[in-house]
């Protein structure tokens, strides 16, 4: 007999309620979500936060996000054992747990000792609690039942139907003052440290729930085998996740309960952030869950277990319900029954998170993040948040000027110890809100001040790095907890990129400017590297002013190597000097050269990038720099060549200088007076506005690698030309005054940057403070003593006083294209002026154009034109001719007159032939002194006698005559200048 259609929808949907109630009964409720208020509705010491904008759960909308693409391999090594990293994967998102596919094939047999617990509710249900556990195949040592006091007489009798469990029992008195479902008011917590357990696991059944015949069986091969992915897991069948909690977002938060969720989420191990019901812990777990964090105690007690265990290494994960659970409701392998809706998970959680207080306190600390915020990152890599880590009053005080200078629209975590040290977000988020007028996310640490404090921190603060995944991290380089911090979040980055940046306690207000940097630009704070390089001779006077007052700079926490090449005519006095120097920021290198080769050699060889992120400081002896210039050079850097909204002119800027000049120099007229606010404010730009210049700066400046070594190319290819018998190039720079000069090495970088519109960035502070300044010593380079008079038109004074942020317009750098250019004779143009100018005139110096982009290849200014090759080539060529002319016949012509003599009386002068060579000058020999050998400094010290000053023998000493010829040649036009250099210096001082 056939039901009408009707009929049939009506059976069916009655059918369909029937199996709901009974599944709901068995089961955990089919209910997968509850929508809950945000956390800052909920918690008035909720601190105001910045996150990226989340509009839609990211569970619920799991199909369309999918999973991010892995950045690691997708598959678990067993052979390798990275069991950590696979876990760290699996909760980041970025690999997807296993299926239940896959995680049959791994079971097994496992022939582990278990100790069980039970919580008993009531007589029935614990009762079909002992009969599951009988029926369980893994071996069980002993069975504790924990009950209350009133509840025991009846367990004693119920005890004696299971023999084979070897029950005992615990009568436990009731805690009173604890909320009931709490941590503090769980019996089996309480006592669990007096059970004197010896198994290797524990397994705990709490809330009245049934475990399944074989739900020992099933977990036990997961997390038993120390190979196994899952090892270092709580595995559960049951569990919940939270709302967001190191982030807030923009859709309503809900709390997702786990079997139910499983309708939308996919069929892998799922981390979670709480496991319901029943735990199979441990040992050596147990260790974790003493009760002694109060505030954690009041909260439920699965998110107790959960958030006892996570900061160890043991995150939280429930395994996937079998395929045919959804659509034949059959019983799972591992699953719980009996579960009453008083306890279950889609009742119980929603309902503390409202409501109860304590748990509200500890989310509002923001130290637990969830497994939502780490969904969320995963989706938005994009992200790149700053964390702070402070421990104490004073670092705050210290830091938080830093912290709030930073725009609004960079996300700032800053995680605070808490109020047993006086720094707990309750208080400090509406302070600093208030001061900072911006937003920030304060994480709450609650660390104790007994001695817990340090492994807390650490365990603590691993997470949450783990959560957060900042793309930089702050902290203090003299705190007390700084190795461990360190050691700490290297260990951190090695899963997530993670710059850590550790300040000194007094140096944070010479870096207030990091706050003008964006955060790709931070990330590159550990990947330069700064060389400082000193120049020196004979005077050993003008070495310990420079050396000292580079030893007192403020490095910034920064590692900086000092290398100081001393010429080969370096007295005693100044190698003692060097060799007993010592140097704390770094690692120091002593060269000694055993050839005098000039001025020229030895500053362009005294250094030679290694890579790209490598910049030389060069510093002749006669220079004093600034406590500060170290901060200029590394905010400079960092400005202009790895902030992408400032970098444009990365491939254009050759240096920065540490000086201010006061006088022009490369006129053809000789030196004038100059004041760059003179050209900068008419040209509409503000006073102290910092400029860049084609002119290099000598007297304490930076050089960047790519553009050194074009010029190291560039000088090598020059005075290969020169030192021909005919030179091919006549490459000069239309009216500068430093065609003059042959042997100094600025004429031919000069060369270099104005036919390729290179510019150098120069300070432009008020009374020109300058990062160095240049003494201008008589002896070497100044031998009239009418040159005393000239000294205030070089000497500039030093910034002691940190003004770098406050006298910069708008306090930071300006961009490369709103950076003022100058050109070789102190002229405004634009950038483009300048390069055009150069191309221009490098048809008239080279015959190869200029390459469409910037490459840092010298090759297309040396090349020679063509009847200066054919006058080359003749050249040669009458040469060959005269010189096969005389072979054999004892006639020698010389080059200027034909002369006839015997062979005997003069032998043939040889025609010098082009010199081609791939060596940089001339062969240069080194002494090393290695300054960290413990046995060369016994050894140097057992000599040091021997090395104290002798007296001087004149008639063994150079003249100034001779030190003249390997004399700079700027020098010696400056000395020619002396007159001009007078007034200039009488003019600014009036």
């Amino acid at each position: 007999m056939s039901l009408p259609p009707k009929r049939y929808f009506f059976y069916f949907a009655v059918c369909y309620l029937v199996l709901s109630q009974l599944w709901s009964s068995l089961f955990a409720p089919s209910v997968s979500f509850v929508s809950v208020p945000p956390l800052e509705q909920l918690s008035t010491n909720a601190t105001p936060t910045t996150a990226p904008v989340y509009k839609a759960d990211p569970f619920l909308t799991w199909k369309q996000d999918h999973w991010t693409p892995p950045r690691y391999p997708s598959s678990f090594d067993m052979a390798s054992g990275h069991v950590d990293s696979f876990l760290q994967r699996v909760q980041t998102y970025q690999q997807m747990g296993h299926n239940r596919s896959e995680l049959e094939q791994w079971q097994s047999a496992v022939t582990m000792h278990t100790t069980v617990i039970v919580h008993a509710i009531d007589k029935p249900a614990l009762e079909k609690q002992l009969a599951a556990i009988a029926r369980q195949s893994a071996a069980i040592d002993t069975t504790w039942i924990v009950c209350s006091r009133a509840l025991k007489p009846t367990v004693d009798i119920l005890v004696v139907q299971f023999p084979s469990l070897n029950i005992h029992v615990h009568a436990a008195a009731p805690n009173t003052e604890a909320k009931p479902g709490s941590a503090a008011a769980s019996p089996w917590l309480s006592a669990i440290a007096k059970l004197n357990i010896q198994s290797d696991f524990i397994w705990v059944l709490d809330d009245g729930a049934v475990p399944t015949d074989h739900y020992l069986d099933t977990m036990l091969p997961f997390i038993a085998p120390n190979d196994s992915p899952y090892a270092q897991t709580l595995l559960g069948t049951h569990g919940a996740l939270l709302p967001a909690n190191a982030f807030v977002t923009k859709y309503k938060p809900a709390i997702h309960c786990l079997p139910a969720a499983f309708h939308f989420l996919p069929d892998v191990v799922q981390p979670v952030d709480m496991v319901h019901h029943s735990w199979v812990l441990r040992r050596a777990w147990l260790q974790h869950l003493l009760p002694e964090n109060d505030d954690l105690l009041a909260s439920p007690l699965a998110f107790y277990i959960s958030q006892s265990l996570a900061p160890h290494g043991i995150p939280s994960m429930v395994l996937p319900p079998p395929k045919t659970l959804k659509n034949t409701r059959k019983v799972p392998v591992a699953a719980l029954r009996g579960l009453r809706t008083a306890v279950a998970c889609a009742h119980v959680v929603p309902r503390a998170y409202e409501q109860d207080d304590a748990w509200r306190r500890v989310l509002a600390m923001r130290a637990t993040p969830t497994a939502v915020d780490m969904r969320f990152r995963a989706l938005t890599p994009s992200y790149k948040p700053l964390l702070f880590l402070i421990h104490d009053v004073n670092e705050a005080k210290a830091i938080f000027p830093l912290i709030c200078r930073f725009p609004a629209h960079v996300p700032i975590h800053v995680a605070l110890p808490g109020i047993s040290q006086g720094l707990d977000a309750a208080t400090w988020g509406p302070h600093l809100t208030r001061e900072c007028h911006r937003p920030f996310i304060l994480h709450d640490m609650h660390l104790p001040a007994n001695d817990r404090r340090h492994g807390q921190l650490m365990a603590q603060l691993g997470r949450l790095a783990h959560a957060i995944q900042p793309a930089v991290f702050f902290h203090l380089s003299d705190s007390i907890f700084f190795d461990d911090v360190q050691a700490l979040m290297q260990l951190q980055t090695r899963v997530t990129p993670c710059t850590v940046i550790h300040l000194p306690h007094d140096q944070v207000p010479h870096a207030l400017w990091l706050s003008k940097l964006s955060v790709q630009a931070l990330q590159h704070w550990n990947d330069i590297k700064v060389n400082l390089v000193v120049i020196t001779d004979r005077r050993p006077h003008s070495l310990s002013r420079l050396l000292n007052s580079v030893r007192q700079a403020n490095y910034l926490g920064d590692a900086v190597d000092l290398t100081i090449h001393m010429d080969q005519t370096a007295d005693r006095v100044t190698r003692m000097l060097v060799h007993n120097f010592a140097w704390e920021h770094g690692v120091k290198h002593v060269r000694h050269r055993i050839r005098k080769g000039g001025l020229m050699p030895a500053i362009v060889e005294s250094w030679y990038p290694s890579t790209n992120d490598d910049y030389g400081v060069l510093l002749e002896d006669d220079i004093e720099v600034s406590l500060l210039f170290y901060a200029w050079i590394k905010y400079t850097i960092l400005h202009y060549r790895y902030d992408p909204e400032y970098n444009q002119g990365r491939s254009w800027i050759y240096g920065i200088s540490l000086y201010s000049p006061r006088n022009l120099e490369l006129r053809p007229e000789g030196r004038i007076a100059f004041d760059p606010n003179q050209v900068l404010i008419p040209g509409g730009f503000p006073r102290n506005t910092p400029y860049a210049s084609q002119v290099p700066c000598s007297w304490g400046a930076v050089y960047f690698p790519e553009h050194w070594r074009e010029f190291h190319q560039y000088l090598n290819t020059r005075l290969q030309d020169l030192a021909a018998p005919t030179p091919l190039l006549n490459t000069t720079v239309p009216r500068s005054r430093s065609n003059r000069w042959k042997k100094s090495w600025k004429k031919y970088f000069i060369e270099l940057v104005y036919l390729r519109g290179y510019v150098m960035v120069y300070p432009n502070f008020q009374d020109f403070e300058s990062f160095s300044t240049n003494h201008l010593e008589f002896g070497t380079h100044i031998k009239h003593t009418r040159a005393k008079s000239a000294v205030a038109s070089f000497v500039v004074p030093l910034m002691k006083d940190d003004t770098i942020y406050s006298q910069l317009p708008a306090h930071r750098l300006p961009s490369f294209d709103h950076l003022p250019m100058l050109d070789l004779w102190g002229h405004l143009h634009t950038h483009s002026q300048l390069y055009i100018t150069g191309v221009h005139w490098q048809r008239h110096v080279s015959a190869c154009a200029p390459p469409s982009f910037v490459r840092f290849d010298p090759q297309d200014l040396v090349c020679p034109f063509d009847d200066a090759l054919e006058a080359a080539d003749a050249a040669e060529a009458e040469a060959e001719q005269l010189e096969a002319a005389v072979q054999g016949t004892g006639v020698v012509i010389a080059a200027d007159a034909a002369v006839t003599t015997t062979s005997k009386a003069k032998k043939p002068k040889k025609k010098k032939k082009k010199v081609i060579s791939t060596e940089l000058f001339e062969y240069v020999e080194y002494k090393t002194i290695y300054v960290n050998d413990e046995a060369a400094q016994m050894d140097d010290m057992d000599s040091a006698w021997a090395d104290l000053p002798e007296p001087l023998d004149v008639a063994s000493m150079r003249t100034a005559s001779d030190d003249h010829h390997y004399e700079d040649q700027e020098y010696k036009d400056l000395e020619h200048n002396l007159d001009a250099l007078v007034t200039i210096a009488k003019q600014q001082m009036a």
